[in-house]
């Protein structure tokens, strides 16, 4: 028995299911979410890595500026060299300048012993073909070598005596 016109259109009208143009608009908008997330995903990890980079030069500057400081009498060369951490080359630079702290002659009226040293320490790599720095300047003390005079103590100043020589023993 064959089917009539009527009954197979009122057959294709009532089926389940999706036509060809819906399934294409869903595959569409599907892929552009899923492409949207990976380029986010792309992003985050570029930022995590540029991050972790900062985080290294931030550690290896504060390392190097720590080691440079120790020692307050302790000479400086300006030193550099590089290192490579987590597959990234950082190159750095410890400089130093002497800082006056007073004029030459009253320096020498006040018998001052003490110097003042900047210590910076650059930090430099590159990242995505762009070279990033990171600058750390700190300050340190230094003693100079000056001529004692007269029991003075390193710093200039007279060496207390007590106030009741019977009384210290």
């Amino acid at each position: 028995m064959p089917l009539t016109m009527s009954v197979k259109r009122n057959l294709l009208r009532n089926s389940q299911g999706f036509t060809l143009i819906e399934v294409l608009v869903a595959l569409v908008v599907l892929g552009i979410g899923v492409a949207s997330v990976l380029t986010a995903y792309s992003g985050s990890m570029r930022m995590m890595k540029r991050s972790a980079d900062y985080e290294t030069a931030v550690l290896l500057a504060r390392s190097k500026l720590d080691e440079a400081t120790a020692v307050p009498d302790a000479e400086l060369d300006d030193d550099g060299a590089e290192e490579r951490y987590n597959g990234t080359l950082f190159a750095y630079r410890i400089s130093w300048t002497p800082i006056p702290l007073l004029d030459e002659s009253l320096s020498k009226k006040a018998k001052l012993a003490v110097g003042l040293d900047e210590v910076k320490v650059e930090v430099h790599w590159e990242d995505e073909g762009q070279d990033r720095q990171y600058s750390l300047i700190s300050y340190r003390l230094k003693q100079e070598q000056a001529a004692s005079v007269g029991g003075a103590n390193p710093g200039g100043a007279q060496t207390p005596k007590p106030a009741n020589p019977t009384s210290a023993q």
